[in-house]
């Protein structure tokens, strides 16, 4: 048994490479070269699976192309040693002191600074011998450690590559602390696009020379403010969702050489009665398999090793993919991380700019030898002019501009169309670091532009719109109200309520057929108008199987809580919308309950005696045909569209995954941009470039053809019928006023304009809804009071106010709040 046992060690390893004959040069071989070299016996060793990689891998043995093998139960699998994982859960707070980007802490630094430090800096710069106290941390973490240069080859004066004939050098720590950093200033050039199309810009110092070696800064990016996100570790079998313990998954099953994974999952899930399908990271790979057979339990285990992935759950499927959670949910989690941490490192730099602007000391920053001392008297003074915060850019004529100012405009290499007769001049600050042998790595740091060194900082505030009277002047008639009945009672108590306010049209949202016609019999009485309020998305008490949720896996008040809590969305409400929405959860539009749901709508728009059916938020959040790359707002940002975007239900990735052989929660959003590669989890790259646009679509059109079977069912209902239109593009966060068209029974379901919440698209509405929150807080109903006003100023349509997001206990409190009452 000790022979056996040492005879299987003695095989799992590497075969050592013989040497090549007399005059022979040592042979490179590909991956499966490798594989198919080993010296292997399927008979006495057992069956062994090889996952090729799509990329090329060259060696002479397994650790040349970076790889092992491992047994998986009878079957022996090539894998590699190491693995990637993503943690994007951020359990700990972020490290705002070593985690700041390089720029922040350098200007950190330079709020420290003695005078005579300021005099190092800004000649030969200063090392970490020259710190003190403090300012011996900022520099320990603005030095990078390791500190790794690469060298490149400058192929044009604005390209380069990496030069792979010169290996990489990493500084001693002896030289590492040695670096000294210096601040230069460089001149900038404006340049103004044809047709006043707006202008772009170049640097005037620092063009490369074709053909010359550089060094440049070479750093891992796995980290994000302090905290590991990419956890580089041994290559170990994941947790998974797919239990192989059952007895079926003992099941012998032929192997295939060189089939792809694809196939072997396909082959597997027809032999299991599963559905199982494979990443497209992995499906094209092939397989190297030799031996007869194995069990399905240890090619399900072995091909997961061997990629280092898992199987997920996606509702009654399992898809072979590197996490059990989505890249989807790391990347939603790790834009909405950057863009909050961004927000308050803004701000810290933002003081720490004023802090050295009212020092004084940035004058004895120099600019880099050269261009500079060539500019004429006249460019001097412009750049020195545009250097001054908010000063209007003065322009230089090219005619009258210094050579190297005008070799620069018609060199440009931009791709753009270029006005050649006028050229800006301004000057940006940026560090470098200078080695102990005098070089300085090609990579300098931009600090910032010189007129953003400002005594008087811009720190964003929320803008005031004024007091405003409330409840409003003038008699509630001219409102209709929104609101919300459970019940017979509920919906008799609404309309008294109404009454008693002068209000003179009521939309009812209610599921029960009997507290619709008993609101009716009620209204008739006192001369108000009914409509049934409809939310076809809405669900007040979800079915998690039913209910769609975020990438990240937020739903309804999960999701609605953290609209408060992220700064990009806070301040989008605060400057557009006044406030966040209430959200209700939704259902999926692909969910098997969606024809039970239209049904009991269709029962209540024929209810006799409506005055119209509104369908408020008639597509789900998050829905559209097409992705956007702007947004409109400063405030609003790319990585709260992936926050906010729905359509990640179960019963949506699995139609999904059925159609396209892809879990929509492992496609990567072009959008938005993260520092932290999330790519690298997995062995190969995938992307075809739209895959994100073509998940966009095929959402939208779900939503789509599902408002279309509504609104079928409820053409015959003879009344007037009122929706919101579907947005045209994501990244457009839901509006705090909602904008409703009229529809006609022989139209198709309405697409609103691409601006579709602007003032134009207002004029065509037939009524705006404006959501009233359950809150005492005097600054939010200023705001909403505000909103109210300007929408009935601008848009002359009807304002409705929306009452269903305030708690029934308190809907008296409300009303009185809101309308007088009347005598």
């Amino acid at each position: 048994m000790m022979v056996a046992t040492l005879l299987i060690s003695l095989l799992l390893q590497t075969p050592v490479a013989r040497p090549p004959a007399v005059g022979q040069r040592p042979q490179v071989l590909t991956y499966d070269s490798v594989v198919s070299g080993l010296p292997w016996d399927a008979e006495k060793q057992g069956p062994l699976i090889a996952p090729c990689p799509l990329r090329v891998a060259k060696g002479k043995t397994l650790a040349d192309i970076d790889r092992k093998l491992m047994r998986v139960g009878q079957v022996t699998v090539v894998v590699p040693p190491t693995m990637v994982t993503l943690n994007t859960h951020f359990a700990e707070a972020p490290n705002l002191y070593d985690g700041l980007p390089r720029q922040a802490k350098v200007m950190y630094l330079l709020t420290l600074l003695t005078e005579d430090q300021w005099v190092k800096l800004t000649n030969d710069g200063m090392s970490l011998s020259d710190c003190r106290g403090e300012q011996k941390a900022v520099m320990q973490s603005i030095l990078p450690n390791p500190f790794r240069l690469r060298s490149v080859k400058v192929l044009s004066p604005n390209s380069w590559s990496q030069d792979p004939s010169t290996p990489d050098l990493d500084l001693s720590d002896q030289d590492r602390q040695q670096v000294r950093l210096r601040l230069v200033r460089n001149v900038e050039l404006t340049l103004p696009l044809n047709n006043n199309g707006g202008f772009t810009g170049d640097s005037l110092d620092g063009k490369l020379k074709t053909g010359m070696k550089m060094r440049e800064l070479h750093e891992p990016d796995g980290d994000e403010y302090g905290q590991h996100v990419r956890i580089e570790s041994d290559n170990v079998p994941k947790k998974s969702q797919l239990d192989t313990r059952d007895p079926r998954f003992d099941t012998k099953v032929a192997l295939t050489n060189n089939e792809s994974i694809e196939k072997l999952m396909s082959r597997l899930g027809s032999t299991l009665n599963i559905e199982l399908y494979a990443d497209p990271h992995y499906r094209n790979m092939q397989l190297i398999e030799r031996g007869s057979q194995a069990t399905a339990r240890d090619l399900l285990q072995a091909v997961a090793y061997g990629v280092c992935g898992t199987y997920r759950k996606v509702e009654s499927a399992y898809v072979l993919t590197s996490d059990l959670e989505g890249v989807a949910a790391h990347k939603a989690r790790l834009a909405a991380w950057e863009d909050d941490i961004d927000k308050v490192v803004d701000v810290r730099k933002e003081t720490w700019r004023t802090i050295v602007a009212k020092s004084g000391e940035l004058g004895k920053v120099k600019f880099v030898a050269g261009p500079h001392d060539k500019l004429t008297q006249k460019e001097v003074t412009n750049l020195e002019h545009n250097d001054v915060m908010d000063a209007d850019e003065v322009y230089t004529t090219t005619a009258d501009a210094s050579e190297a100012v005008r070799q620069a405009v018609y060199n440009f290499s931009g791709g753009l169309a270029l006005d050649k007769e006028h050229v800006g001049l301004h000057s940006s600050i940026r560090y470098e670091f200078v080695l102990p042998d005098g070089t300085i790595p090609k990579d300098i740091g931009w600090l910032d532009q010189t007129n953003m060194f400002t005594t008087k900082p811009y720190l964003w505030k929320p803008p005031h719109p004024g007091p405003v009277p409330i409840p409003f002047d003038g008699p509630a008639s001219s409102f209709a109200v929104v609101l919300h009945a459970d019940s017979v009672q509920a919906a008799k108590g609404e309309i008294t309520l109404a009454a008693r306010s002068g209000v003179k049209s009521v939309w009812l949202e209610t599921d029960d057929p009997t507290a619709l016609k008993a609101a009716l019999t009620a209204a008739a009485t006192v001369g108000i108008k009914v409509s049934a309020a409809i939310r076809p998305w809405a669900v007040r008490k979800p079915n998690l199987s039913d209910t769609d949720v975020t990438a990240a896996g937020d739903h309804g008040k999960t999701l609605g809580s953290k609209q408060g809590q992220y700064l990009a969305l806070s301040e989008y409400w605060q400057e557009i919308s006044a406030y966040p929405l209430a959200l209700h959860d939704q259902l999926a539009p692909m969910s098997s309950s969606v024809n039970d749901r239209w049904a009991r709508i269709a029962q209540l728009a024929s209810t006799p005696g409506l005055a119209g059916i509104e369908l408020l938020d008639a597509f789900p959040l998050g829905y559209a045909k097409a992705t956007s790359f702007a947004s409109g707002s400063y405030f609003y940002s790319p990585a709260t569209e992936l926050f906010l975007a729905l359509g990640y239900g179960e019963t949506q990735r699995l139609a999904y995954l059925r159609s396209a052989h892809v879990d929509p929660a492992d496609i990567e959003s072009t959008l938005p941009y993260t520092k932290v590669s999330v790519r690298e989890v997995w062995g190969d790259a995938w992307s075809s470039g739209n895959e994100d646009d073509e998940w966009q679509k095929t959402r939208g059109q779900w939503a789509h053809d599902a408002i279309a079977g509504l609104l079928d069912k409820i053409r015959g209902a003879g009344i007037p019928v009122m929706l919101t239109g579907q947005p045209v593009k994501t990244h457009i966060p839901p509006y705090a006023q909602a904008y409703l068209y009229p529809w006609k029974p022989s139209a198709d379901v309405p697409t609103s304009p691409e601006d579709y919440i602007g003032r134009e698209a207002a004029k065509l509405a037939g009524a705006a809804v404006v959501t009233i929150l359950d809150d005492d807080e005097p600054e939010g109903r200023n705001r909403v009071a505000a909103n109210i006003v300007k929408l009935r100023s601008q848009s002359k349509i009807p304002v409705v106010l929306d009452f269903t997001s305030v708690n029934s206990n308190r809907l008296d409190t409300a009303f009185e709040t809101w309308f007088k009452r009347i005598k």
